[in-house]
């Protein structure tokens, strides 16, 4: 049985063999016969996935293509807004705008240098002023500014208008519930209110410039009411800076007498503290404040003294000890003494004269003994001169030592007093910059105290009014073009929302752009809807739509004996060759023909649908009607076998068909099979035969695949129609037989998620599904009107 089963795969196609091992429970019964089946040249189907998968539903691409399938409706909805605009300008009240401009210069905020004692002064700017511009439209459009204008209005009598204005403003319920006039407190506030809505302040560009705008019913008052906004701005803006200019004066004033205290109490301070310490302080040309104090001169003087006498003890020192070591005779001080030395010059001549006398005469000798004695003296005188020189030496010394050890001693007590001074006066010279601290503070608010009286003495104002408000000529509303805009622009979103709300549910594809981005399947054609077309061709007004459901009421065609009812839509290409419905179907042939890039087309065609009523059997008549005119032996094979159809379309008899020839236990050599041909030029028709419940079993036997294989060889195109796929299997079965598979959609009825899901069944077969035709389209009137001539 094995042997038998391979023997049969062997002569069975590729499509053939792979379709048996997707589906193994179906086994070819032994024993039957087979013909090789020739090779289809169309391109083998992608195993690759051909649509998205889990694709975002909803975005802007889906929202614009729905607006734009009812763009009609926005056109009326547009339309109707445009009127409602212009009608309601009509009926509204005139109102006027009164215009100023005032020229804001910026402040000098440090006149008379007074920003540095101005509390509330303002930073400089790098923006050339504008801040501060966008500060003073606040001001103008404050309480403050309104309660002014109002109160001056009043004060004129000008109020009048405005109060009407409000008490005719009052809603109606108001006016039942609290009567037509309202409180004084209730009438302010509306004032106010109706103000703050008709009042607009604005910049004029990136200048100093600001314009303010007023509306209301009276030209008159409008122009009246920004004047007086103007003019009491002004008013305002100068007694705020002259408020200013006085507090700043008061407080500077307060702030002064303070000073004034302070320095005076750190003044007494001061000489509380000196008087206390004992301090006492001589001018000096030196001295910053004036004052030295005199300890600290006495200290300097002892010093000088002392360094003195330290040197002069030093010098009486050196020539003591050098008294003491040195012969008395090399003392500079013997040897320096005029009397010594004269005292020695006589000893010298007396001892020269004696030596010479000896030399002649004895010691005996008168002039010798005479020259003895003189010497004695002589010699006794010269060393009690010396001697008395040397104790001088000595005397020196030991008053220099003591004058030192007296200077000494007093410098240190000296030392400790200014010591003591010093520390007091680190507490004088802190209370001394305080005083100077106060002083040059005093000095300074004084300065600005008299400053600030003299800035608050000027009245001048930086604004200026240079285009004052003339009472307007033509009203500023209602504008009709604003309002037409307006009401345009509120239809077409009235529209919209209208139109999203009620597709919100809409699941169902509604054109080809979303038949390529939900399935990922190209649109091989579209197939309008011709309603339209029928309408402006016929006088009965009859249905022509590429759909089964859009037909449910014609009647039925005749039977073959009788007359047939070429009107129907299914032969619509044959009937109104020259319509653009006709011509739908012939650009879908020419798409199948152009479908595979590498210049093959398939010839054994498929034809199914997700759903029932989708317009499959209509595509698939027309489609081969519009192959046989190019010269093509054409054969369409009924595949639907549970609902025949195709020949009630071309009123032939269904005794035999293609169920009959599937149900038969042998087939004849030659294949006997009902084809029938058509009214059509090559055109022929395999009917479906008797309705069957067995359709599925009869198409996974082997004798379909026969019946195909020799169809192949007598027929240039064949083209099967077969049930929905949702609903009934034979299309995936025959579809692996086929050389392609197309799609058929219904517009507004086959839901986008049962397309993909129907697409999804082919990629998992491995089945070539060459594209979609979506059927039903609500095409626009011109895209018909083209064909009207050939009608």
């Amino acid at each position: 049985m094995d042997q038998d089963h391979r023997t049969n795969a062997g002569l069975l196609s590729p499509a053939t063999r792979s379709f048996e091992a997707a589906q193994p429970s179906f086994a070819l019964p032994i024993g039957q016969p087979h013909f090789p089946a020739p090779q289809p040249s169309f391109a083998a189907p992608s195993t690759q996935p051909r649509f998205p998968r889990d694709q975002a539903v909803g975005g802007l691409p889906d929202i614009w293509a729905t607006l734009m399938r009812h763009r009609l409706l926005l056109a009326v909805t547009a339309t109707v807004g445009v009127a409602v605009g212009i009608g309601s300008s009509f009926l509204q009240k005139p109102m006027y705008r009164a215009r100023t401009a005032l020229l804001i210069q910026s402040t000098n905020m440090d006149f008379l240098n007074t920003r540095q004692v101005n509390p509330v002064g303002e930073e400089p700017t790098t923006d050339n002023g504008l801040t501060d511009i966008t500060t003073q439209i606040q001001i103008i459009q404050s309480d403050q500014v309104t309660d002014r204008v109002i109160n001056k209005l009043r004060s004129e009598g000008n109020i009048a208008p405005l109060e009407n204005q409000v008490q005719n403003g009052t809603s109606f319920i108001h006016r039942l519930l609290h009567g037509s006039n309202l409180s004084p407190a209730d009438l302010d506030y509306a004032i106010h209110q109706q103000v703050a809505k008709n009042l607009l302040v604005k910049q004029l560009g990136p200048t100093r410039a600001v314009e303010i705008l007023y509306t209301h019913p009276d030209p008159q008052f409008a122009a009246t009411f920004v004047n007086t906004v103007a003019s009491e701005y002004v008013a305002s803006s100068m007694e705020q800076r002259l408020n200013k200019s006085k507090q700043t004066e008061e407080w500077l004033s307060g702030q002064l007498e303070d000073m004034r205290a302070r320095l005076q109490q750190s003044e007494a301070e001061l000489q509380a503290y000196a008087r206390s310490s004992g301090l006492l302080f001589a001018s000096t040309s030196g001295d910053s404040a004036g004052t030295s104090d005199i300890s600290g001169s006495r200290l300097s003087q002892l010093q000088t003294e002392l360094s003195a006498a330290q040197n002069d003890r030093v010098s009486a020192q050196s020539r003591y000890e050098t008294a003491l070591s040195a012969k008395p005779a090399n003392l500079p001080d013997v040897l320096n003494d005029e009397l010594l030395r004269s005292t020695q010059a006589k000893i010298t001549d007396l001892q020269r004269e004696r030596a010479e006398l000896l030399s002649t005469y004895t010691d005996k000798n008168e002039r010798v003994r005479k020259i003895d004695s003189q010497l004695p003296p002589l010699e006794a005188a010269y060393a009690a001169q010396r001697a008395d020189i040397i104790n001088r030496i000595h005397d020196d010394y030991t008053t220099a030592l003591r004058r030192e050890s007296l200077l000494t001693s007093t410098y240190q007590a000296q030392a400790n007093v200014v010591i003591d001074k010093t520390n007091k006066g680190i507490q004088y010279s802190i209370l001394k910059r305080q005083v100077d601290s106060n002083q040059q503070l005093y000095d300074s608010m004084l300065e600005q105290v008299k400053r600030a009286g003299i800035a608050s003495t000027i009245h001048a104002s930086n604004i200026e009014v240079f285009d004052p408000a003339k009472p307007p000529r033509k009203p500023y509303s209602p504008n009709a073009i604003v309002n037409a805009g307006l009401g345009c622009a509120g239809g077409l979103l009235v529209g919209s929302l209208f139109i999203l709300f009620s597709n919100w549910g809409n699941k169902t594809i509604l054109d080809a752009g979303e038949v390529h981005s939900k399935t990922g399947l190209r649109v091989l054609g579209e197939i309008p809807n011709g309603w339209v077309e029928l309408n402006a061709r016929t006088a009965g007004g009859r249905l022509v739509s590429a759909g089964r459901g859009a037909m449910t009421w014609l009647k039925e065609p005749q039977s073959p004996l009788g007359l047939l009812d070429q009107d129907a839509i299914e032969l619509v290409t044959w009937s109104r060759k020259p319509s653009f419905t006709a011509e739908s179907f012939r650009s879908l042939l020419t798409s199948i023909v152009f479908a595979d890039e590498h210049g093959g087309r398939p010839r054994t065609i498929v034809l199914s649908s997700a759903n029932p009523m989708e317009g499959k059997t209509t595509v698939t008549c027309n489609l081969g009607i519009a192959m046989a005119g190019v010269q093509n032996r054409v054969l369409l094979i009924d595949g639907d076998l549970r609902n025949p159809r195709i020949h009630k379309i071309f009123g032939l008899k269904n005794e035999l068909g293609l169920s009959t020839v599937l149900s038969r236990p042998q087939l004849n050599a030659q294949l006997d099979l009902p084809i029938s041909p058509t009214f059509v030029p090559g055109l022929f028709v395999l009917t479906g035969g008797p309705p069957t419940s067995a359709a599925a079993d009869l198409f996974h036997s082997s004798r379909l695949i026969e019946v195909l294989n020799t169809l192949r060889s007598q027929y240039d195109t064949i083209i099967i129609d077969t049930p929905p796929c949702l609903l009934a299997t034979e299309a995936r079965v025959v579809g692996r037989l086929a050389d392609a598979v197309i799609l058929v959609v219904r517009a507004g009825r086959t839901p986008w998620e049962e397309a993909q899901a129907v697409a999804r069944q082919f990629e998992q077969d491995r089945t070539r599904v060459l594209g979609t035709v979506i059927n039903d389209l609500k095409k626009p009137l011109r895209d018909y009107a083209y064909y009207g001539a050939s009608a």
